[in-house]
């Protein structure tokens, strides 16, 4: 796949004689993540880290009107990269923004920004080419996506996977050391699920592990939080800058609303389903006693991961049914 894209963008670069192309997907309703670009001739992939709030920017127009529009154009001096901007400057060149439709939905799933000189317009015999190879763009970037999503959820709750997971947590770890910032995580199980397995088989099992993912997606921030399901019956959400009291409270509000949930009837009976949570934050060192080593000024992956487990676990020792936190 990176291949046939790699060939394609310096195809339209040739085609356009434009020294750099990018190539954004639509995430949700406001946000894009960079695929891969060109650059004077150079390719490069991104894994999705690089992310863009499209809110007041001319991609919210582009997305909203499925129409091709050339705007000023600014750097983003981090990524070294070209960007669309309503305010007209003296940059000396101009972003063409291509929307990309689904084949089926016909609604827009990513964007493709070339850069020209400014009043420089495309030859209509090129231009005419261009417009042919759009909805060959499209499909490949479908395509992308479906693989993407693939590897990253989980077949049977359709929310992230723990490989998935750990590569978005590390990220966080990251961050937030850099900016002196905060997140918390939340470690969830299924209090008893394993007398749901043998009253109801797989399918009843399945079914309450399928609506207790459903509640957790629909109580979390949308394309901020990362749910996921970490094993077999537990799950666990990365909130990014969420500081613990925060955390708290949510975890109360899924357990209430998991609690208050209908999961439907095993021989007549009603199933009742119930969470135990642990939580941990980012915003302290890790302890002697856990890591049998000095100090540390800053908190790992493993050290979350440890502190939310064992909330969780006392959280089960003493009842089941609440949310513990490690402050």
């Amino acid at each position: 796949m990176k291949k046939i894209i790699k060939q394609t963008l310096k195809t339209l670069s040739r085609l356009t004689q434009s020294p750099q192309i990018s190539l954004l997907s639509l995430i949700g309703t406001h946000h894009c993540s960079l695929i891969a670009s060109i650059k004077q001739g150079e390719f490069a992939s991104y894994s999705g880290d690089k992310k863009f709030n499209v809110q007041k920017t001319p991609l919210s127009s582009i997305i909203a009107s499925k129409q091709t529009e050339t705007y000023s154009g600014i750097e983003l001096k981090q990524w070294g990269l070209h960007f669309p901007t309503y305010k007209k400057n003296e940059a000396g060149f101009e972003c063409l923004c291509i929307p990309l439709l689904g084949s089926e939905t016909q609604l827009v799933s990513g964007v493709i920004i070339l850069t020209q000189q400014t009043n420089v317009d495309l030859a209509p015999a090129r231009f005419q080419f261009l417009k042919m190879l759009i909805p060959m763009i499209a499909s490949i970037l479908e395509e992308e996506e479906e693989i993407i999503e693939s590897v990253t959820k989980d077949e049977l709750t359709e929310i992230y996977t723990r490989s998935y997971f750990d590569i978005r947590l590390q990220e966080e770890v990251t961050r937030v050391h850099r900016h002196n910032e905060t997140f918390s995580i939340m470690m969830i199980d299924i209090d008893h699920i394993s007398k749901i397995h043998q009253r109801g088989g797989y399918r009843s099992s399945n079914s309450v592990l399928q609506q207790v993912a459903q509640v957790l997606h629909s109580s979390i921030r949308e394309e901020v939080d990362i749910p996921c399901r970490y094993s077999e019956h537990k799950f666990i959400i990365l909130l990014p800058a969420t500081e613990v009291e925060g955390a708290y409270i949510l975890g109360e509000r899924i357990r209430i609303r998991c609690e208050q949930h209908f999961f439907g009837r095993i021989e007549g009976l009603q199933i009742k389903a119930t969470l135990s949570m642990g939580i941990a934050h980012s915003n302290m060192a890790a302890t002697t006693e856990e890591t049998n080593l000095p100090r540390a000024p800053k908190i790992s992956t493993k050290d979350i991961i440890y502190r939310s487990d064992i909330m969780l676990q006392t959280a089960q020792r003493t009842g089941h049914n609440q949310v513990m936190v490690w402050w």
